[in-house]
């Protein structure tokens, strides 16, 4: 579509027709999702433009290619109309249209720069700015056609503080503010051990034995899988050894607790069939028949024991016959609760956070904390992480003091999905009536794109709990609803993103994380979840496998590096340093800039553009006052 000159084809200061005045000037910079980051010119560089890329217009004038040397082409002398920019440097795609669709998210690429259409008008400077993407890595990253990963070298991270936190004790952490459930756990298993104590001393084996089935997978949860195993293999044990004794001493008149025998019998039927079950994909809140079908077996059983043990004797009168059966299903019912909740404990046993070996796994991450935190739940966790539970099935839940900074927990850019407006936590509903909470299910969360691809979602968030960090991170993000949209924030390994909180589908104050898949990458065979199992690379993890367990402490190995910096102007597509032709920062530091050059001390300075000539470009009349000035190219 062409525009006419002001005046029927007379601008202002002078007559042309056809009118040849109209200037386009284009700059080529780094794409701001794939970041630049310079050691010596500093941690937060702004992205810097491509050296020596061709660029290519088309439309009403012809016009050769121009190798821009600093970032920049300026093309003069065009007729007004449209025109198509067109960017080509070896190994780097032209990608602005493509990002544009698949990638929204980057609000700064705008339409009316990625449409490929420049409008120039008489004695206007069009700016036309074109994303540059390095081509795919195939041996770093075999991906698609679609080539979303930057394989740049990105700047080592500032150094941190290690954190001080340390749970001295895995139970009763007094004054260290843990959450309800992390007590509930080490009361029960308080309650457990001291019950076991006094059954066993007044005799009560059976009793004994009951409490000491329950407390040994207690003792699991609470000091690891090692010396739980060894206690619920002893509790087995003692079992086995306690029910002989008990039928022995049935056939020589003695009169054991019909009671016990019952319920020890159904929790070790429920368990029992839960590990010979073994390990399935889907965990108990999601695959519930094996819970019921253990609940069953040993309710059957122990009411079988029951009756065997003269537990239930025949009374003549109707009343006590109506009696009887009333305890026979009072009985029935509290054995199946027995036997359902071990069979639940077994799969937990069996399944927590042992993935199968076929998964692809991600890696390289630090805990995203400093200190020793606990993971309340792990992939597949017991609670809620379930792939029917909005694909939560690869999260972990660790528990954090309300108000606890949150680190980064892999190099990456904070991208534009900030939500921290949220307040309260959805609380207890019962029939209708709100007990605790105001019913909020909506999660605040702050999302970090990897240079691979891959997203860490972090949820839970204190409300405000982002700019409570960093004051202006959203507006640098998001952008001020005004003429700056926004664009992605660098973010270092280990650097404070948010501030913990209790909001959304939350029963204490932690960290729901979890990291997305790339967007572009074809699911393997069988995988139907968008996001991955998470390994971390600190020592402590180590010992399971580099991943956390459930219910189990972490001392993590991230350094808090500080909240995450801001520039003072953060605009899209700035220019900052010396143009880059592109290739990547060696391993190690940056060797210091040679003498002239202040950006990289591999590169020399570009050579000085000439200036158009006084009064605009040739080819045409002088500008007008109050017109743009062509730029210096």
């Amino acid at each position: 579509m062409s525009t006419s000159p002001p005046g029927g084809g007379t601008p202002p200061g002078g007559a042309c027709i056809p009118c040849t005045t109209g200037n386009l000037h284009v700059r080529v910079f780094l794409q701001t999702v794939c970041w630049d980051t310079d050691p010596v010119l500093g941690e937060n560089t702004p992205d810097r433009p491509f050296h020596s890329p061709f660029v290519y217009i088309s439309g009403p004038t012809s016009k050769p290619r121009q190798s821009s040397i600093n970032g920049e082409a300026f093309f003069s002398g065009l007729a007004p109309g449209t025109y198509s920019v067109r960017v080509e440097k070896t190994d780097f795609d032209d990608v602005s249209q493509e990002i544009h669709d698949k990638h929204p998210i980057v609000a700064s690429f705008t339409s009316d720069l990625l449409d490929n259409h420049y409008e120039v008008t008489a004695h206007n400077t069009t700016e036309a700015v074109r994303v540059m993407r390095r081509k795919v890595d195939t041996s770093h990253a075999p991906v698609g056609s679609k080539h979303l990963e930057c394989t740049r070298k990105h700047a080592v991270k500032t150094p941190g503080v290690p954190g001080t936190r340390s749970i001295w004790m895995p139970i009763f952490w007094f004054g260290q503010s843990e959450p309800w459930i992390m007590w509930l756990r080490d009361l029960l298993w308080v309650g457990c051990m001291i019950t076991m104590i006094v059954a066993l001393a007044t005799s009560n084996y059976l009793m004994g034995a009951f409490f000491a089935s329950f407390g040994a997978y207690l003792l699991t949860v609470i000091f690891g899988e090692i010396p739980g195993v060894i206690a619920i293999t002893l509790a087995g044990v003692g079992w086995i050894v306690i029910m002989v004794v008990s039928a022995i001493e049935y056939a020589f008149g003695g009169h054991p607790s019909p009671i016990w025998i019952c319920f020890l019998n159904a929790t070790w039927a429920g368990f029992l069939y839960a590990l010979a079950v073994g390990r399935t994909r889907q965990f108990y809140n999601s695959e519930k028949l094996h819970i019921i079908i253990g609940g069953i077996i040993g309710c059957v059983l122990g009411i079988v024991l029951l009756f065997v043990f003269g537990g239930v004797g025949w009374p003549d009168d109707t009343a006590g016959q109506v009696g009887i059966v009333f305890l026979i299903i009072l009985l029935a019912i509290l054995a199946f609760v027995f036997a359902a909740v071990a069979a639940m404990l077994g799969h937990v046993f069996m399944n927590d956070n042992k993935l199968e070996g076929t998964l692809i796994w991600l890696d390289n991450f630090l805990l995203p904390y400093a200190g020793e935190h606990y993971c309340v739940q792990g992939h597949r966790g017991f609670i809620s992480h379930s792939i029917l539970n909005a694909d939560q099935e690869f999260s972990y839940d660790w528990e954090f003091p309300l108000g606890t900074p949150i680190l980064n927990s892999k190099e990456g850019h904070i991208i534009q999905d900030i939500v921290e407006t949220h307040d309260g936590f959805q609380g207890v509903n019962l029939f209708g009536w709100q007990i605790a909470g105001n019913g909020n299910q909506n999660a605040n969360e702050i999302k970090i794109r990897h240079f691979d691809g891959t997203i860490a979602n972090y949820l839970h968030l204190k409300k405000g709990g982002v700019t409570a960090i960093v004051p202006d991170m959203r507006t640098a993000v998001h952008g001020d609803g005004g003429s700056y949209s926004g664009e992605p924030l660098h973010a270092h390994l280990g650097t404070r993103i948010a501030e913990a909180g209790n909001v959304g589908i939350s029963m204490f104050s932690h960290l729901h994380y979890m990291v997305d898949r790339r967007l572009d990458e074809t699911p393997a065979a069988g995988e139907v979840s968008m996001r991955r199992p998470v390994k971390f690379k600190d020592a402590d993890t180590a010992r399971h496998g580099n991943r956390c367990y459930s219910m189990r402490k972490y001392l993590s190995a991230n350094l808090d590096a500080g909240p995450v910096k801001v520039l003072d102007h953060y605009p899209p597509f700035k220019p900052g340093g010396t143009p880059t032709d592109g290739s990547q920062f060696p391993a190690g530091p940056m060797p210091p800039p040679a003498p002239g050059a202040p950006g990289m001390g591999d590169m020399p300075p570009p050579p000085s553009p000439p200036s158009p000539p006084p009064g605009g470009p040739p080819g045409g009349p002088p500008i007008p006052p109050g017109a743009p000035t062509p730029p210096t190219i």
